[in-house]
């Protein structure tokens, strides 16, 4: 799919400067700032709610990729609300708080909510 793609060259984007022998320490140097994490996860819960409730009612056909899809969604519109929210523009923090948090809110939301969605 797209989502995936755009995903993918949005980490890849953010992670390539930070590619070298000195990457752990970037990394490391990253100050700890989990309010981008929050802020994404608020904004994504109205959207994730709405779409998959929508989804319940439609009857999906492959439940996993469906979920999965739905919760990149949700979480993308987190993600782009704490871009304009968040000053930080260094890329070890947008990849450590932004890129990290928005795979972790979709892997979970996607596995929490398939069998829910089975249920509909």
């Amino acid at each position: 799919g797209v989502a995936p793609l755009l995903l993918a060259l949005w980490a890849g984007a953010i992670a390539w400067p930070l590619l070298g022998p000195s990457l752990v320490d970037r990394l490391a140097a990253v100050r700890w700032h989990p309010g981008c994490a929050w802020q994404m996860a608020i904004v994504a819960a109205a959207p994730g709610a709405w779409m998959f409730r929508q989804i319940g009612r439609a009857a999906p056909w492959a439940l996993g990729w469906t979920s999965v899809n739905a919760a990149l969604a949700a979480s993308a519109a987190g993600a782009l609300a704490a871009q304009g929210i968040c000053g930080l523009d260094g890329a070890g923090h947008q990849l450590l708080w932004h890129v990290v948090p928005l795979l972790v809110m979709t892997g979970a939301t996607g596995l929490a909510a398939r069998p829910w969605l089975r249920q509909h």
